[in-house]
């Protein structure tokens, strides 16, 4: 099919040109709505243009099977001057694999140490470095030594420090928070702050899902570079739909949970840069970039 059309766009009239590249675009966006599992947007982008309504629900359900698997593995150049820095790596949680509640990120990432977390909703790719770890505190703790950061489709990542103040927020009914919004991953529906708490099963009723996710730079952390001044996933993308969401850790043990009782159950095990790695490469011509 794409052969044929290679055949046949030299011979169309210059006229028609503006029009097929809006319906590519429509495609794409109709595509990577699919991935990220929001089917009601993608249905009413194609509503726009009833003629795109049966060809970008075919275009959709290829993209599922056509853009999944694993991220690759970080960069290592984003990792430069962390305590990740030349140590070999761990895959501690994949929501995929492991489950998307907060509950499940816990109960695999907590006591790990120093992580980082990187999310992808159709085309975008970002991510935090979070130096201490999580540990299910329900409090916020201050770090000079956190970022979020963005990977764009050519491979170039972009870091973004904090501004200061309360730099990670370790709720056991969320997933993985940066600031107070720099970046949200699964937002519990009752956090509770100050004080150590451990999960219980009452709070657990109320975890979030790790398959939305939210992102506004400029308060706890910096802005980057266009067209992340506003959010990490590029434009003003502020809520997304999550396609996947990996931690990784060093490769060494786990240090044991403070409220776990001696006996009970333990625990399951703005710089820039670009990644060399040509897996990136590939995620981001499969996903292609999300309007």
């Amino acid at each position: 099919m794409l052969f044929h059309l290679a055949m046949i766009l030299p011979t169309l009239p210059p006229k028609m040109l503006p029009a097929l590249s809006h319906l590519a675009n429509s495609l794409h966006t109709i595509g990577d709505y699919y991935v990220a599992g929001d089917n009601d947007a993608a249905l009413n982008v194609a509503r726009e243009e009833p003629l795109m309504l049966p060809l970008g629900a075919v275009i959709g359900g290829l993209a599922l099977a056509w853009r999944g698997g694993s991220l690759p593995k970080p960069p290592p150049t984003l990792l430069a001057g962390t305590n990740l820095d030349g140590k070999p790596l761990r895959l501690a949680y994949r929501a995929s694999r492991d489950g998307w509640g907060a509950e499940r990120f816990h109960d695999r990432v907590d006591f790990c140490g120093s992580a980082l977390v990187v999310a992808a909703s159709g085309g975008a790719v970002a991510g935090g470095y979070n130096p201490s770890g999580w540990a299910s505190t329900d409090d916020y703790s201050s770090s000079t030594s956190a970022f979020v950061f963005a990977i764009e489709r050519s491979g170039v990542w972009h870091r973004m420090g904090t501004t200061g103040g309360a730099a990670i927020y370790d709720n056991a009914r969320s997933g993985p928070t940066f600031g107070s919004d720099a970046l949200v991953v699964g937002a519990g529906m009752a956090p509770v702050m100050g004080g150590f708490a451990g999960p219980d099963t009452e709070s657990m009723q109320q975890q979030g899902s790790l398959r939305s996710a939210s992102s506004f730079l400029g308060s706890s952390y910096n802005r980057g570079p266009p067209p992340y001044e506003v959010s990490l996933f590029g434009g003003r993308r502020t809520q997304v739909r999550l396609r996947e969401v990996e931690v990784w850790v060093a490769d060494t043990p786990r240090s044991k949970a403070p409220y776990r009782e001696k006996g009970g159950r333990e625990p399951r095990r703005t710089l820039a840069g670009r990644a060399s790695s040509s897996d990136w490469k590939r995620i981001f011509s499969e996903a292609g970039k999300q309007k």
